[in-house]
Formats: structure tokens, C-alpha cells, sequence
């Protein structure tokens, strides 16, 4: 009888904001066991960006990211007449309420 084993070898992990506590210290315990250098991670903290625009009916709207970067959240979505500012925008009037659903089902951002 022949086992087979695998290994996975991670080369990056997420520390969600969640876990983190703001203002306080933090403490990360990595555990090597592969027989690696711990000494050798390094940390790399990364600048959460918002991002507004405006595409008119009939028109396309195209967001992109840098290398390495992904969009993994959409706050606010219209098709209406949205009220407000970039970061607190506000449902208008003559709005859909299935707006932002579709919108994260078509990005696969749900």
C-alpha cells in the first residue's frame, strides 16, 4: 500500500482588519513548520483606497488596479440619481433597489 503526501506551501497571508486592534499593539506569531526561516517573512502592509466614478446610462464604466492589487469591495452602487459625495453617497430619487445586488453578482464581489 503506497501513501502519498502533499504539501502546501502559503506564500502570502491576509491579517484582516478585523483581527487587528487600532491604536493598540499588535503581536504576529508565524509558525514555521517545513523546516523554513521565520527571520526570512516579511510584512507588508498595504493602503486601502476608495474609489468613486460616474458612468452615464448607455455608457461603460472600467475600474482597474495595479499589479498585485484586487478590488474586494463595492460599497455603494446607483442606477438613479444618487445624492451626496464620493464615500457618502446617499440613494436618490427614481433609484433601483437591486442596484448594488447586481452589481456584486456581476463582479463576483458578493
Amino acid at each position: 500500500m503506497h501513501t502519498k503526501f502533499f504539501c502546501y506551501f502559503i506564500s502570502r497571508y491576509h491579517v484582516p482588519d478585523s483581527f487587528l486592534r487600532d491604536g493598540l499593539d499588535n503581536t504576529l506569531v508565524v509558525f514555521e513548520e517545513q523546516g523554513g526561516n521565520p527571520f526570512q517573512v516579511k510584512i507588508a502592509t498595504v493602503t486601502i483606497a476608495k474609489a468613486c466614478a460616474k458612468a452615464y446610462e448607455g455608457h461603460e464604466l472600467e475600474l482597474a488596479c495595479k499589479e498585485n492589487q484586487v478590488i474586494s469591495e463595492i460599497r455603494f452602487a446607483s442606477f438613479g440619481v444618487p445624492e451626496g459625495e464620493c464615500g457618502s453617497f446617499k440613494k436618490g430619487h427614481c433609484e433601483s433597489s437591486d442596484t448594488l445586488s447586481i452589481v456584486k453578482r456581476v463582479t463576483n464581489l458578493f
